[in-house]
């Protein structure tokens, strides 16, 4: 077999969720069958994701520092690039899709697109009327990431045959030892600070845990656009017993100190965040909303995301039974093993291999 060039497309390398997926995605293809090219719309950031591609040396990795957003001259510079690498086979995520649809339509190159999320919210009308052309005419092959996503794509797009590949996690790289405080109950939540992640909610609902029980903590992980209401609302509350950890780039030690894992969203796709808890045997608390009743079956509790209530008795559940969110704990590391890295690259390499222009050496 002649190696096949593939191309994965991402719009920034942040600390997303679907930016750090196709970061591991691309760590972890074999280099022996598959050429490996990473293309950033936007310009570098540094932090793990885009040290990790960095210290790769099979990973072609490129920037356009199109920061502005799509334009004539974003989709020619994106058009002049693809040329240069020839790929087989271009695998995009979130709103990368139409930098890569004129080269791909054009030389008959298939498109794999992972909906990361609820395809209602994932993409703008624009983008929606983009990707229905795409899929209809078989341009370009949805992926979702949870039974429940592909189910919605296929009613929201009128298809029939969308794929589903889970997220992958790095088990082995979030499977830490840490020093636990035995004395203090610690709650991490990783995120974006934004409308959906729900933080707002998820600080209420600590208020209320922490006035009944005062061994207990809240580490806050990530950055966004709420920074500054969710350090007032935490300064309103007087709760000196939360940490906001901005962004890290080695939440897995935070994780290894940690006791409980919480996700307050109103809406996702698959949260690689709840995977990463799982592989740090973590228990875990999570509204139940996209396809996280996938993952969070018999490892954590379910509560629904505008109900503060169920959040506290959730919480305080733990709080008060160490048996039981041990118990939940490695039913997380024995759940989450089927999510492992090696497991799913293979699922996406074969899907490669299947719509690869590039099939044998004549």
């Amino acid at each position: 077999m002649e190696k096949i060039n593939v191309v994965i497309c991402v719009p920034t390398l942040s600390l997303g969720g679907a930016e750090t997926m196709s970061t591991q995605l691309a760590q972890y293809v074999d280099t022996n069958k598959f050429n490996v090219h990473f293309i950033v719309n936007h310009s570098k950031v540094e932090n793990r994701n885009y040290f990790a591609l960095t210290s790769n040396e099979n990973i072609h990795l490129y920037f356009l520092d199109e920061n502005k957003g799509i334009s004539v001259r974003s989709i020619v510079k994106m058009y002049k690039l693809l040329k240069k690498i020839k790929p087989d086979i271009i695998h995009t995520h979130l709103h990368s899709y139409p930098y890569v649809m004129l080269y791909a339509i054009n030389h008959k190159v298939k498109i794999l697109h992972t909906i990361h999320n609820m395809p209602e919210f994932e993409s703008k009308k624009s983008g929606q009327k983009i990707l229905r052309f795409l899929f209809k005419h078989k341009y370009a092959y949805p992926v979702g990431i949870s039974n429940v996503i592909s189910t919605q794509t296929d009613v929201f797009y009128k298809l029939k045959d969308t794929v589903t590949i889970y997220n992958p996690v790095n088990v082995e790289k979030f499977n830490k030892v840490g020093t636990k405080d035995s004395n203090v109950f610690t709650f991490i939540s990783t995120g974006r600070m934004s409308k959906q992640k729900n933080q707002k909610l998820l600080i209420s609902a600590f208020a209320k845990v922490s006035s009944k029980y005062k061994n207990v903590r809240l580490l806050i992980a990530g950055d966004g656009v709420l920074k500054d209401e969710l350090l007032a609302q935490v300064k309103e509350l007087n709760l000196s017993n939360v940490t906001f950890l901005g962004n890290i780039n080695n939440v897995e030690d935070y994780y290894a100190i940690s006791d409980a894992f919480i996700l307050s969203s109103i809406y996702e796709g698959l949260p690689m965040t709840i995977l990463e808890a799982m592989a740090a045997h973590l228990p875990i608390i999570s509204t139940d909303v996209g396809g996280v009743k996938d993952i969070v079956t018999d490892n954590g509790l379910l509560t629904t995301s505008e109900n503060e209530d169920e959040l506290v008795d959730a919480m305080c559940k733990l709080v008060t039974d160490r048996k039981l969110c041990d118990a939940l704990g490695e039913k997380s590391f024995k759940n989450v093993q089927q999510f492992d890295i090696s497991v799913i690259t293979k699922k996406y390499e074969d899907l490669y291999c299947k719509y690869a222009k590039k099939k044998k050496v004549k």
